[in-house]
């Protein structure tokens, strides 16, 4: 074995960027976690199998350098050991979960690594549990079966051969978007969405950009195997998957608690490719996702929902050249900067699984950077696990408790015939839900008495580091969009001194520098019109006149098309320079101009009260 590097796949590259602190909900890399439980075990045969797991396996001898995923030769593998025998069952579970929280919570060296955790902790005189933590960069939830196969043959003392490699399942991807159906499969899915919000409005503490340091929280629910068994019943009797079933009762409990009824989820998908020989036996993020468009606006019985979700997970998977990721990149163009489909449905049940008692799954978790809500469904000893994870702070106070909880309920309400699923259009709501869902669609709202300065220099100072605005080939951070804002103030106050009376008119094609001088006036409280650029060159003049504009913010081309006037001074953007010298704001009550459409044939000049733009942010 030698050392090889290869460009990351596009979802590595997600992940990647969604670690980083100055991202949207940002810091902290995607990262999973599982706990095995082993009966009979013998420790030094598990280290074993360890060790060895991570030489088969060639993805836990990654790290991420650069653009790049380097497969080292050799990566060293440490074991913590525990031993809770001497402990009492509810004992037991404490220390379990400050082990998986121990492993869990510690950040992975990227560059260096290893991306992988293990533990051993000793149960009983016969039984182990062997934890495994791992970023999301090397494996899925798929591969949690591979790693669990896997690690059983290997502790049987069995040869485990990988006949491919994930290097060659980039290359793959690589090559699918080379298909000569890549652009029509993508322009046909992005038109699917047109109609849709990219966003459940689910009732927030705070703005997905206020959340300065995430903290993940998880609760978790169990559905026993006799009641996931009589799900399935219901499914297959009425002719579809327990996956759209689930997912339908899981999106319609979601739009309980929202504001709107047509939005886009994130589901996830196993992309392995069976043309690759060995892809079943293969640890990667060997994965990729589905945006849903999630209809609920309409009046359909649970199962007509369901079947109709059924269908549209059909005709998605046919545009397969196309992947979530290649979606997300031009949907971020429309969405400035806000996430996309924010909410995650995952379920790794139904696949193949290890037939042996003697290693069992006992439990999973899961973090996914830059996502609200990730709702996940694995197959444990026990039963079915539903693991709600979330960041702290963000949603209100207890919300992804109770949709997990009405969740539980609606699944319990249909096995036990108490909601007919062929007949019934909604689910119950209980009272406990009924004053949240209340208590959310309270729409009133006291007028602000800040001023537009004093919300753009708090917001400068809490998200420095975080974007604020993303175009096509560029975007700006909180910081640079201040520091080009006092820039252009400097010019601005260095061609004239601004009375109550000056205007500033903005003469710029509609683009990110339109959008930082607009800002740049906001923040110093001068008033200002944006400019036509479609009028003719007299009826601009006719507007600056009429306004009563003293200086035109433009570019040079602007410039020498528009011409000068005397009475008029011109400010050539190229010319601003940013800068950090603090500017001096002033409160005005009349901040911003618009030209109205003009019924009568000619414009009119409407003044927008600084108290009507702050309700609105």
């Amino acid at each position: 074995m030698s050392r090889t590097q290869y460009a990351l796949t596009d979802l590595q590259k997600v992940y990647c960027m969604g670690q980083k602190k100055e991202m949207v909900l940002g810091g902290i890399a995607s990262h999973a976690y599982m706990e095995i439980i082993v009966s009979n075990a013998i420790e030094e045969k598990l280290e074993k199998a360890l060790c060895r797991l991570v030489e088969v396996q060639d993805v836990f001898r990654a790290v991420i350098q650069e653009n790049f995923f380097v497969i080292e030769e050799k990566m060293p593998v440490e074991i913590a050991h525990y031993n809770i025998t001497n402990l009492k069952q509810e004992e037991q579970e404490k220390a379990l979960e400050d082990i998986s929280d121990k492993l869990f919570d510690e950040p992975f060296d990227m560059e260096n690594g290893p991306l992988f955790r293990f533990a051993i902790t000793k149960l009983s005189a016969s039984d182990s549990i062997v934890h495994i933590c791992h970023a999301g960069v090397i494996a899925d939830g798929q591969s949690h079966q591979v790693i669990l196969e896997n690690l059983q043959a290997l502790y049987e003392g069995k040869e485990v051969n990988c006949a491919t490699t994930f290097q060659e399942y980039a290359a793959y991807l690589e090559e699918q978007k080379k298909d000569e159906n890549f652009l029509s499969d993508k322009e046909m899915l992005l038109s699917r969405y047109e109609e849709y919000d990219f966003q459940p409005e689910l009732p927030m503490e705070r703005g997905e950009n206020e959340i300065l340091s995430v903290q993940p929280r998880q609760v978790t629910f169990q559905l026993s195997n006799q009641e996931y068994q009589s799900l399935e019943d219901l499914a297959k009797e009425s002719g579809m998957t327990i996956f759209a079933l689930l997912f339908t009762v899981f999106g319609k409990t979601l739009s309980m608690y929202t504001q709107n009824r047509k939005f886009l989820m994130n589901i996830p998908v196993a992309n392995r490719n069976i043309f690759l020989d060995g892809m079943d036996n293969l640890v990667g993020l060997c994965s990729n996702f589905i945006l849903f468009d999630f209809d609920d606006s309409m009046k359909r019985s649970i199962y007509e929902l369901a079947e109709e979700n059924q269908e549209k997970l059909f005709s998605i998977t046919e545009y397969n050249t196309c992947q979530g990721t290649d979606l997300i990149k031009e949907l971020q163009k429309k969405s400035s900067g806000a996430l996309i489909a924010p909410v995650v449905f995952t379920s790794t049940i139904g696949g193949k699984h290890c037939k042996s008692r003697m290693m069992q799954k006992r439990r999973t978790r899961s973090y996914t950077s830059q996502v609200w809500l990730e709702v996940l469904l694995t197959e444990t000893m026990e039963g079915i696990l539903v693991a709600f994870s979330y960041v702290e702070g963000l949603l209100q106070q207890g919300i992804p408790e109770k949709i997990g909880e009405s969740f539980l309920r609606n699944l319990k309400l249909l096995i036990s015939g108490q909601v007919k699923g062929e007949r019934d259009c909604c689910f119950p709501v209980l009272e406990k839900e009924q004053t949240v869902i209340e208590k959310m669609n309270q729409t009133e709202k006291e007028i602000s008495k800040i001023s537009l300065p004093e919300i753009l220099e708090e917001n400068f100072r809490l998200y420095g580091a975080k974007k604020l605005l993303c175009g096509a080939k560029e975007s700006l951070t909180y910081r640079q969009v201040k520091e080009k804002a006092q820039g252009l103030i400097t010019a601005v106050l260095a061609n004239t001194r601004p009375s109550k009376e000056f205007v500033a008119g903005i003469y710029l094609p509609k683009s990110m520098a339109q959008v930082v001088c607009e800002i740049a006036l906001f923040y110093a409280g001068i008033t200002f019109l944006p400019i036509d650029m479609e009028l003719p060159e007299e009826a601009v003049w006719e507007c600056v006149d009429r306004v009563g504009i003293n200086l035109i913010i433009t570019n040079r081309q602007m410039a020498q098309k528009l011409g000068q006037r005397k009475q008029v001074s011109m400010l050539q953007i190229e010319d601003v320079t940013e800068s950090e010298e603090r500017i001096v704001s002033h409160f005005n009550e009349r901040p911003v101009i618009i030209n109205t459409s003009g019924t009568t044939g000619v414009s009119k000049s409407v003044g927008l009260r600084h108290e009507a733009i702050v309700n609105c942010i």
